[in-house]
């Protein structure tokens, strides 16, 4: 047991050598390396003493964005109590307590710092009211990318007369990826280009500066993937997309052969979540997650879309696999669980 510890405690102290290396020659690239030819070995030790202790100093603007993380679970801990979603606590609680731990051990660590030198923390928290501002925008961005994804694959696909559309399970993570990984991007971009601080130069951003070729072919890929990976329904067909087949795939209702739908098992965030989805020739098509046409005046609540679509199918009498299990797990208003479950029971 000892040895194996040693190991671990050696691997350790052979990467923060990496690290501090690392630091260092990034540190003699930026400046004239000239300038250290007559030093004596004094002055070079009490340089790289300098550069050590400045990489144990961090910019509150960061801190601020790694708190945003921690809190995380605190907020939903907070959002599950007053949905009374007291299943989810089992999971939620010990993550937000590991979170309030780490959250205390990196603001303590920040005033323990500051306090030593206040001089040099100042210094480091240059560009973090950029930051601070840069992630409020970048939130308001965030949104506007994701109505804007909407918005486009509605130009782009929505069928004539259309009732409502649903996004793949990959077009949603993809959504989420890209307009995450694109918000980021550009906010550590502008820091970097206006903060005047050299915290900021992240490899990460030097990555992107010297391959965005290559990245925004990958943001192109990708972004064709989500588009496309869309369903249409209209009064009398089902209009399926994906990457494959970008100018879809047609599907009459009586082409239905199989329908399942219930509330999700299993564990994490999705337990008790309601799920629908439904097969046409041999594809399995889902349609949980829904977005109704605001210009159809019958679908005034939320989920309708799901119930008379699911009425629309049971007509033509394909095999139904549906369940209430998990349903107390559920979450949400007991309006939508009644309509949940007279889907569940429609056969």
């Amino acid at each position: 047991m000892f040895k194996k510890s040693k190991e671990i405690s050696e691997k350790i102290n052979e990467n923060l050598s990496r690290h501090y290396m690392k630091k260092i020659e990034e540190h003699l690239e930026q400046n004239n390396s000239e300038q250290y030819e007559n030093d004596t070995a004094e002055d070079s030790l009490e340089e790289i003493t300098k550069i050590l202790e400045e990489d144990e100093y961090q910019p509150v603007g960061m801190v601020v964005f790694e708190s945003l993380g921690l809190c995380a679970p605190l907020f939903w801990l907070v959002y599950n109590c007053v949905m009374e979603a007291w299943s989810k606590l089992v999971f939620n609680i010990p993550l937000a307590i590991v979170g309030g731990i780490l959250l205390i051990v990196v603001w303590k660590n920040y005033f323990k710092k500051r306090n030593e030198n206040k001089t040099l923390q100042k210094e480091k928290n240059r560009g973090s009211l950029l930051l601070l501002l840069l992630i409020i925008i970048g939130v308001a961005f965030w949104l506007i990318l994701a109505v804007g994804m909407s918005e486009i694959q509605e130009y782009i696909f929505a069928e004539k007369g259309w009732l409502f559309y649903a996004n793949s399970n990959l077009s949603i993570w993809l959504f989420i990826i890209l307009d995450v990984a694109i918000v980021c991007a550009i906010i550590f971009l502008i820091l970097e280009k206006f903060s005047k601080n050299s915290e900021w130069e992240l490899g990460s951003i030097k990555f992107i500066k010297k391959h965005w070729k290559t990245i925004g072919i990958i943001v192109i890929i990708i972004s064709y993937i989500a588009i496309t990976g869309v369903t249409f329904v209209t009064e009398d067909k089902i209009v399926y997309r994906n990457w494959l087949h970008p100018m879809g795939v047609t599907y009459s209702y009586e082409d239905v052969t199989e329908v399942k739908t219930g509330y999700k098992g299993g564990i994490g965030s999705s337990k008790g979540d309601f799920y629908y989805k439904a097969r046409f020739d041999g594809r399995w098509i889902s349609f949980s997650e829904t977005n109704p046409n605001e210009k159809v005046k019958r679908y005034n609540d939320t989920y309708m879309e799901i119930e008379a679509f699911d009425k629309q199918l049971m007509k033509y009498h394909p095999k139904k696999q549906s369940s209430h299990k998990n349903e107390k797990n559920a979450d949400l208003e007991q309006v939508y669980i009644d309509r949940f479950n007279r889907i569940i029971d429609n056969k």
